[in-house]
């Protein structure tokens, strides 16, 4: 089960106009293909634009590969 800490939304001082811009760090361990890595980034463009109405061009994900040794459990 997902659970969502409940906090208040901080905004940063932008003018009214300024679009909201979706920023999303996924970190995974070393050894994606790039086609795995396009196709995640694909699913999580797709489910902001369906689930919250975002426009892709705002959308902005980084994925940060971990190596296995810098990895706890």
């Amino acid at each position: 089960e997902l659970v969502l800490a409940e906090r208040p939304l901080v905004r940063a001082r932008f003018p009214a106009n300024f679009p909201p811009m979706p920023y999303v760090n996924v970190q995974i361990l070393h050894g994606a293909t790039v086609a795995q890595k396009k196709a995640v980034v694909a699913d999580i463009t797709q489910s902001l634009v369906t689930r919250l109405g975002k426009h892709p061009e705002h959308i902005h994900i980084v994925i940060d590969e971990v190596s296995p040794e810098n990895w706890g459990y």
